[in-house]
């Protein structure tokens, strides 16, 4: 079983939206002061590009968001993968997902328990259980 490192200082969060997007002003809100919080603990954040869109229900397309996360699970940059809400949606977009990417990344946050656990089993990686991204709007 492969552990993933703790985060330190500096280092980038890849916010993903796998599922769901920010579709009303209230979550909208919600993320703007996640990130914001985040950043103030030393972090820095790289958003999702559909973070702030919904199309039926979904931040967007399966193929866009499958596609999404094989760009930033194979961006250097991104130290921890943290995904934006809850994962009802995210069994749409495993057929599409390159999971080789997904092998050798180094840090995932899990709250989409299908994606994550589906990573979990093919790669025997232990992934961190955490809150959403929405979650960390408010000062602990």
């Amino acid at each position: 079983m492969k552990y993933p490192k703790f985060i330190k200082e500096n280092d980038t969060i890849g916010i993903i939206a796998p599922s769901a997007g920010a579709y009303d002003i209230k979550k909208k809100n919600k993320f703007i002061n996640a990130k914001k919080n985040i950043e103030e603990k030393g972090f820095k954040v790289s958003l999702s590009k559909y973070l702030y869109t919904c199309e039926k229900g979904r931040s967007t397309n399966k193929f866009n968001r499958a596609e999404e996360i094989n760009e930033v699970a194979a961006n250097e940059n991104i130290d921890l993968i943290l995904a934006a809400t809850g994962g009802d949606f995210c069994l749409e977009i495993l057929p599409y997902v390159d999971f080789r990417f997904l092998y050798n990344f180094r840090k995932f946050c899990k709250r989409c328990k299908h994606f994550f656990h589906s990573c979990a089993v093919k790669f025997h990686r232990h992934f961190v259980i955490s809150p959403a991204f929405c979650n960390a709007d408010h000062q602990s």
